[in-house]
């Protein structure tokens, strides 16, 4: 017997999936995969934040990018799943802003970017998450990102 209907509900289905893609959420023959982890990229660099929010889409990563305390901190922390911080966001600090996010939302993983800061700022970070050094350890905070669980 024909399919009846069969564009039709091809349609229907693409629909539905694009829909569901674009919360944040994998399918596979119809079947919900993992959702897609989203990360809050602040950098007062547009250039880091250029080609480290590249590679990381490039992974599947979904990149929300700062480049102020301020816009961080206006991120849904509840939507974040990792932090790439630098230490020295414009103004502030940014530690500060990563135990503002951190507490808004404990499950996240905060970890700094960072091309130098005083022995204090980089104490007070190390205690938050792991410190990588910009641009040489770019690798080793991707590495980082994909072995957390």
């Amino acid at each position: 017997a024909p399919i009846q209907n069969g564009p039709v509900n091809l349609r229907r289905a693409v629909a539905s999936i694009r829909r569901c893609g674009s919360l944040g959420v994998s399918f596979f023959w119809g079947e919900p995969m993992t959702p897609t982890l989203r990360i809050l990229l602040a950098d007062d660099s547009a250039l880091v934040r250029h080609a480290l929010s590249r590679r990381l889409r490039a992974l599947g990563y979904e990149v929300v990018e700062a480049d102020t305390d301020e816009d961080a901190q206006a991120v849904d922390a509840a939507t974040i799943t990792f932090v790439v911080m630098d230490l020295e966001l414009g103004v502030a600090d940014g530690t500060e802003t990563a135990a503002r996010i951190f507490a808004a939302n404990p499950s996240v993983r905060v970890a700094f970017f960072t091309s130098g800061s005083s022995a204090e700022v980089l104490l007070r970070a190390k205690a938050i998450g792991p410190v990588f050094a910009k641009p040489d350890e770019f690798e080793q905070l991707i590495a980082w990102m994909r072995s957390e669980p």
